[in-house]
């Protein structure tokens, strides 16, 4: 890894600028400085997409309950007392 430009893949791609207005000079040029924002912007899609399929396949799974109950061994069982006279 270069440490001049480290590398952050858990950090969200960033959308291209939008070229200011008047950076089209209007004549048709080929290509555009449209044609390259939107280029870029279909490529940014793209790579937010992967990064959002990443980021919910590591994304930690909430703990399921299944409701299975003890074993029978296990299980706590009320106990029964009789009430008599002068207890």
């Amino acid at each position: 890894m270069n440490d001049a430009f480290p590398f952050d893949d858990t950090a969200p791609p960033l959308p291209p600028v939008e070229p200011e207005p008047g950076e089209c000079c209007g004549s048709g040029c080929e290509p555009c400085v449209y044609d390259r924002y939107w280029d870029a912007m279909v490529r940014y899609e793209e790579a937010r997409k992967v990064w959002e399929r990443r980021r919910a396949d590591n994304a930690p799974q909430a703990a399921v309950h299944r409701g299975d109950p003890k074993p029978v061994s296990q299980q706590s069982e009320p106990r029964l007392t009789k009430a008599g006279p002068g207890t």
